[in-house]
């Protein structure tokens, strides 16, 4: 019998550690990826990182957020959002425990992450 499909809290290849991810999509979705993770305390990006898509949207649900895109600080308190080029490099780390939403623009190929609906 398959799996049931659900969400997971695989960490994505895009890096990260110290997160927990969930895909709030379903996986054949290809315009738009929403993601939820939850940051414990000290976790981060693991390093700088880009994505092969468009656009990232992240809203900060709970906590606050460091995030750097190519080198421009950006600090997010709970409530704030932000955009910005998915290829931009940009690293991220927080001092507490956290909750981000994350849309990804157009969706990444399921080949390129680990998480599953």
């Amino acid at each position: 019998m398959a799996p049931k499909p659900g969400p997971t809290n695989a960490e994505p290849e895009m890096g990260g550690h110290g997160i927990e991810e969930f895909l709030l999509m379903p996986a054949e979705e290809r315009h738009v990826q929403v993601m939820r993770t939850i940051l414990r305390p000290g976790g981060s990006s693991g390093g700088a990182y880009s994505l092969e898509a468009e656009t990232v949207f992240a809203h900060l649900v709970r906590g606050t957020l460091r995030l750097s895109v190519d080198g421009e600080p950006r600090f997010l308190e709970a409530g704030d959002a932000t955009a910005f080029s998915a290829r931009a490099a940009r690293v991220w780390d927080n001092p507490g425990e956290d909750e981000v939403l994350w849309s990804i623009a157009p969706a990444l190929p399921l080949s390129r992450t680990r998480l599953r609906p």
